[in-house]
């Protein structure tokens, strides 16, 4: 499938453990659970990543999925960057009908 947006499927993997522990600084700090994906943005081939597990919530079902999130996007030094720690996944399905049932909301400039 080739699609003008950015999604990612999740790979039938087990999960790579997280961990927590205090760092050098002496500070408290969490690596979440991850699951293997590819990432799609229009190149000839996927890019290998992994997706943090929602925190609180069971991991994603292997499949495909839209990216979305207020803080996906963000500024980097070489231009925007996709922030995958904090990308949220919507399946097809749920995107597909959230879309069939959305108004545009266009105002004329």
């Amino acid at each position: 499938m080739d699609f003008p947006f950015l999604y990612v499927e999740v790979a039938n993997a087990p999960i790579v453990k997280g961990r927590s522990g205090i760092s050098k600084s002496n500070q408290p700090y969490t690596i979440p659970d991850k699951q293997t994906a590819a990432l799609f943005f229009g190149g000839q081939f996927p890019h290998p990543v992994e997706i943090p597990v929602p925190e609180g919530k069971s991991p994603y079902q292997p499949g495909l999925y839209l990216l979305t999130g207020a803080k996906l996007v963000r500024p980097g030094a070489n231009g925007p960057e996709i922030n995958l720690r904090d990308a949220e996944l919507v399946s097809f399905e749920v995107a597909s009908e959230a879309l069939s049932k959305a108004k545009p909301n266009l105002k004329a400039a």
